[in-house]
C-alpha cells in the first residue's frame, strides 16, 4: 500500500522501543507479568526501608516510583531476553 509505513519487528523495536503484541499467548504473558511487577515493587519498597540503601539526601520512595522502577526492570529484561533469543 502506497504511503503506508510497514516495519519489521527489529525496526519496530528501534523506532518505538516496543513490540506490538497481538497474539493470545503474548497477551497471557503480559497479564502474568503484572503480578511480577507488583511483587518486585513491594521488594523495592522493602529494601528502600533499610538505612544501608539510603543516601544522606534520601526522600521516601512512593509506590508509584517503585512500580515504575519495577516495570522498567521487567521491560528491559523482556527485551534483552527477546534479543538474545533472536540473535542466537
Amino acid at each position: 500500500m502506497k504511503g503506508r509505513l510497514e516495519l519489521g519487528s527489529s525496526e519496530a523495536i528501534a523506532a518505538f522501543g516496543c513490540i506490538a503484541t497481538t497474539s493470545a499467548a503474548a497477551t497471557a504473558t503480559n497479564l502474568l507479568g503484572a503480578p511480577d511487577v507488583v511483587i518486585d515493587s513491594v521488594r523495592i519498597k522493602f529494601l528502600a526501608s533499610f538505612d544501608i540503601f539510603r543516601a544522606d539526601s534520601y526522600t521516601s520512595l512512593s509506590w508509584s516510583r517503585a512500580l515504575v522502577i519495577s516495570g522498567a526492570g521487567n521491560v528491559s529484561s523482556f527485551f534483552i531476553g527477546y534479543l538474545a533469543g533472536h540473535i542466537w
